[in-house]
């Protein structure tokens, strides 16, 4: 809760008391909109008295100046210091919290200079669940225990940077060695912060942070001989290219992407043609039976190693 307390009011913290915060996944704060959270997977509303409702009625309003302030806190009164990640819509926090940030762009010729006028901030909390990819873990290999290249897919919220995290822990600490590397533009799945990893991802692993994906590979790759490369949210043809020039190499991809299921990931043209390429397994998450929900994992041509009992 330390890192809450520095940035939120201490009436909204006071409103928290009563949760499980093993539970809480985001705090959505919207001028004059209620209090919202993601609470064990669900959206609530949360009222003065720290009672959660399905319903608005009685959540806590927030003031119009909230979400600038929590800004303004988060940055440590210095927008411009963070202005790099700023312009992208998100600040990093220590511990892995990101702050996604709504409010007025402001352009510099054809690129975005910063945003102004927050009208909303969302501050997502990551939550270490050691043992999450055990299950899945065994298929993550071909038959000679060679590492695969994976994609994780769920709709946004579902538990794919836990499972990375989890995934990279898991090949990091193995009796064999493999060497990973994650390339960790948000500084999500490690949570780096002053050079020391805030979240488990296992002791051969590298990290590095705080930068496009494309230039993460290519110095993993060139420099680190990674047996594995972990990264999150792949949405750009960068990204993709990024992903299939390190499998060229013979690297073993395992990254995150947002979609229903494999058939809606392969309706983005982007991915149409090259992913089976990068990604021999695809691994399914939703929220079903709760965040991270292992759905199936199956590879490119259908195959099922494993379903979940419905």
């Amino acid at each position: 809760m330390t890192v809450l307390e520095k940035i939120l009011p201490k009436y909204i913290i006071a409103m928290f008391s009563k949760l499980n915060l093993e539970k809480l996944y985001e705090i959505r704060l919207r001028s004059r909109a209620p209090l919202l959270i993601n609470y064990g997977g669900d959206y609530k509303y949360i009222g003065t008295s720290g009672v959660i409702s399905d319903t608005p009625d009685g959540a806590f309003i927030i003031g119009q100046e909230i979400p600038q302030i929590v800004l303004a806190r988060a940055c440590e009164f210095s927008l411009y210091a963070h202005n790099n990640r700023l312009k992208d819509g998100y600040v990093s926090l220590e511990g892995g919290i990101r702050i996604g940030v709504a409010g007025e762009t402001v352009y510099e010729g054809n690129e975005v200079k910063t945003i102004k006028n927050v009208t909303s901030v969302n501050i997502r909390l990551p939550h270490h669940i050691a043992g999450c990819s055990d299950k899945i873990f065994r298929f993550l290999f071909d038959e000679q225990n060679t590492p695969l290249g994976a994609l994780i897919i769920s709709p946004p919220g579902a538990g794919k940077t836990t499972m990375l995290r989890d995934i990279s822990r898991n090949f990091s600490t193995c009796k064999k060695v493999y060497n990973v590397a994650i390339a960790d533009e948000r500084c999500e799945i490690a949570a780096v912060n002053f050079g020391i990893a805030q979240l488990d991802v296992g002791f051969n692993t590298d990290i590095i942070s705080a930068c496009k994906k494309k230039y993460a590979f290519e110095c993993a790759v060139r420099t680190l001989t990674p047996d594995v490369l972990i990264t999150d949210e792949i949405a750009t043809s960068d990204d993709l290219s990024a992903c299939i020039e390190a499998a060229g190499s013979g690297v073993a991809v395992i990254a995150s992407a947002h979609a229903k299921d494999v058939e809606e990931l392969r309706q983005k043209l982007r991915f149409r043609e090259y992913m089976d390429f990068a990604f021999k397994r695809f691994v399914i998450l939703s929220c079903r039976c709760g965040k991270g929900t292992i759905e199936q994992v199956c590879d490119a041509e259908g195959r099922i190693y494993y379903e979940a009992k419905k």
